[in-house]
């Protein structure tokens, strides 16, 4: 936890050209993975998990096709790298900011390793100063943007204009003839490709932003089992437990937060792990109905593509904000089981607050 604010500037995102219907994802899995489910049972299975369509770097056949580590790799630290420059620069633009404002990068993702790293890689294409302050981080998966923004937060009041950026390509994990499992095909059918960046300066602009006033985060004892990533000669998979689910019910009650009877959050930034994670989620920080609709519409929209996506539902929120000074409540999880958290105010700018209170 922190005592220190900072202030998220309106994030930017991007997603490749390949869009991809859940049907499309169905229909696939029942070419290859049909055993012991019908069309309609394994429907109604995506149904529930809240998305309608997603975008891929690749076509679903492509994504679906045996290849090499080496192929798999190389195709997502190419569009890693790409989709990283091209939000960040507009988030920059977004903030009013230059390249070389910012002091520190912070940058996250799962999908394509590399050494360099992508901070390394990136920063001098983004126009970033040979000094800046880098900070990557690789194994966060749906955590790496809660986390890269409370980490700036602590750091913008000490060092100035935080950058944080991430990117996945989750399709390059898509294993449709290796991983069969119930939670695969849910993970097949949920997750995407994109990226978002954002910025967080210490001193309030006079556009809109969120201010950060203090975080937490909490890793559950003996839960590395839940979610993780499995790394074979033909490519990276995505696995999970029947555990991870009930990860949610075991961590959201220790956030320190809810202790303090006189704090009720009026609005959730939550990370769409699956339509079940946000109302599980929602209904256990006691967030109100219809609240937390930003997850929800990003999910249905574009699927979940990692870490990126927590800063994707906070760009919806821009869009369509809450009340201004409204407290909301920041929540994603990751491979750990690892909970990031962070309590926001919205503060919008003048002009807006102005018409608000017109209205």
């Amino acid at each position: 936890m922190n005592d220190q604010t900072a202030f998220v500037h309106r994030p930017a995102s991007w997603h490749p050209p390949e869009e991809i219907k859940v049907e499309q994802v169905v229909e696939d899995l029942m070419r290859v993975q049909g055993k012991g489910f019908t069309q309609k049972g394994l429907s109604r299975f995506a149904a529930n998990t809240g998305v309608k369509k997603k975008y891929f770097v690749q076509s679903l056949h492509e994504a679906g096709r045996h290849r090499t580590y080496e192929d798999l790799n190389d195709l997502a630290v190419e569009w890693v790298q790409k989709m990283t420059v091209t939000t960040a620069r507009q988030a920059l633009q977004n903030a009013g900011l230059r390249a070389e404002d910012v002091n520190i990068f912070i940058t996250f993702h799962l999908t394509g390793q590399m050494v360099p790293g992508l901070a390394d890689v990136t920063a001098p294409e983004i126009g970033l100063r040979s000094d800046v302050i880098t900070i990557p981080t690789t194994e966060l998966g749906c955590a790496g943007g809660a986390h890269a923004l409370a980490l700036a937060a602590r750091l913008a009041p000490h060092h100035g204009p935080v950058l944080v950026a991430g990117a996945e390509v989750a399709s390059t994990t898509y294993q449709l003839e290796r991983d069969r499992g119930k939670d695969h095909k849910a993970f097949k059918i949920i997750f995407g490709d994109g990226a978002a960046s954002a910025v967080v300066t210490p001193d309030r602009p006079e556009g809109d932003s969120f201010e950060i006033v203090d975080s937490w985060q909490e890793l559950l004892p003996n839960s590395s089992h839940y979610y993780g990533s499995s790394f074979r000669s033909d490519g990276q998979g995505f696995d999970g437990s029947s555990d991870a689910l009930g990860g949610v019910a075991q961590v959201v009650p220790r956030l320190p937060w809810l202790a303090q009877d006189d704090w009720k959050p009026e609005f959730g930034l939550l990370h769409p792990g699956s339509l079940q994670i946000v109302e599980e989620t929602a209904a256990r920080t006691r967030l109100p109905a219809g609240s937390y609709e930003w997850a929800k519409e990003v999910l249905a929209e574009v699927g979940a593509f990692g870490g990126p996506t927590l800063l994707k539902v906070m760009q919806r929120a821009f869009a369509a904000p809450p009340r201004p000074d409204a407290e909301g409540l920041v929540v994603a999880f990751a491979p750990g089981f690892r909970a990031e958290a962070s309590r926001v105010i919205w503060r919008p700018s003048a002009a807006r607050a102005g018409a608000y209170g017109a209205a």
